[in-house]
């Protein structure tokens, strides 16, 4: 649907189709709803789909023509996010529509296809009948928001064959421990962990660690672990702040674990100072602004994000997206892997 992308982690976006049914914590504030209500393109919710035009469907083939010319530009493939305005493994959506687009993809096999999903849980019923261990040219992913979204929707993810997985922590709004990826990369690696205690947390038996249950190994034998993270803050009048520490826990895990770490944006609340007295760590203390030599800044709410360990907070402001900025502790986090 666009030739070229403002997010940062794709080069180019495709919709075979629009709308989509709100189905988790992420989905509260969704900007691809925003969108349609302002373009009055199609009813959010529990409604019906609209396929888009043929014009748009031309456009992946347009751009696997031109991938002599962008690969020599870029040096790598051309990234297509599918979709950004839906979701491909939506129960809600024809079946044919999903039929063609494992059509486009395969003609289309110059591009790097990005999948993202809400529904992880879909993916496997939903898989055309060629798929086997993935094409080369799909990477799949899902949302995860917060630890309870994590914990089930990994799983899911993990348990489909795919040349690549992602996850898109956007926007975050709690604290991740991505254990649960390392533990299935464990599992499908064959190496019990014996005493991790996932097996007696109420995992269906899938996902379960191997301990004495080879059909499950089997099952899981070829599959891969997670290969890159997403992450940013939420942008849009209704945004929610995301403590400054939920990304850079993310962050760590990723650099231990030797994987693509991709910060997005800060979204609508930005890092804007420090306060020199701690907080309560991990937590976020609310304050309205009642006086400030910032006139931008007067009336609004900000947060401070407790950082005990060193005996200051840090400051939270609703300062824009663009303000706001990418920047993690002075860095830019532009991770991916290669394709």
């Amino acid at each position: 649907m666009a030739e070229s992308s403002n997010i940062e982690w794709t080069d180019a976006t495709f919709n075979p189709w629009v709308g989509c049914t709100k189905i988790s914590p992420a989905c509260d504030n969704c900007y691809a709803e925003d969108w349609a209500k302002r373009f009055g393109d199609v009813e959010w919710g529990n409604a019906p789909r609209r396929r888009t035009s043929e014009k748009n469907w031309n456009n992946p083939r347009r751009w696997n023509r031109q991938a002599d010319e962008w690969e020599a530009e870029h040096g790598r493939p051309r990234f297509v996010f599918c979709a950004s305005l839906a979701d491909v493994f939506d129960n809600q959506v024809d079946p044919t529509w999903r039929e063609d687009l494992w059509k486009l993809i395969k003609e289309c096999d110059r591009l790097v296809w990005l999948l993202l999903t809400k529904r992880p849980q879909n993916i496997a019923k939903m898989l055309p009948p060629d798929w086997g261990e993935g094409y080369a040219n799909v990477w799949l992913g899902t949302t995860v928001e917060n630890q309870e979204i994590a914990d089930r929707n990994i799983p899911h993810l993990m348990a489909a064959p795919a040349a690549k997985r992602f996850l898109s922590i956007e926007p975050i709004v709690g604290p991740i421990d991505l254990s649960v990826a390392w533990h299935m990369e464990s599992a499908i690696e064959g190496d019990c962990w014996g005493d991790c205690g996932w097996c007696d947390a109420g995992y269906p038996p899938l996902y379960n660690c191997m301990r004495g249950n080879q059909s499950e190994a089997e099952y899981l034998k070829g599959r891969s672990g997670i290969d890159w993270v997403i992450t940013g803050g939420e942008s849009g009048k209704n945004a929610r702040p995301a403590h400054p520490d939920w990304y850079r826990q993310l962050r760590d895990q990723c650099l231990e674990a030797g994987i693509p770490f991709h910060f997005k944006q800060w979204g609508e609340w930005g890092l804007t100072g420090t306060h020199p007295v701690s907080g309560d760590d991990g937590e976020l203390a609310e304050h309205t602004i009642v006086s400030s030599t910032d006139r931008n800044e007067i009336g609004k709410t900000v947060f401070w994000a407790g950082r005990g360990d060193e005996q200051r907070s840090e400051r939270l402001s609703r300062v824009g997206k663009k303000d706001a900025g990418r920047l993690l502790d002075g860095l830019t986090w532009d991770g991916r892997p290669k394709p």
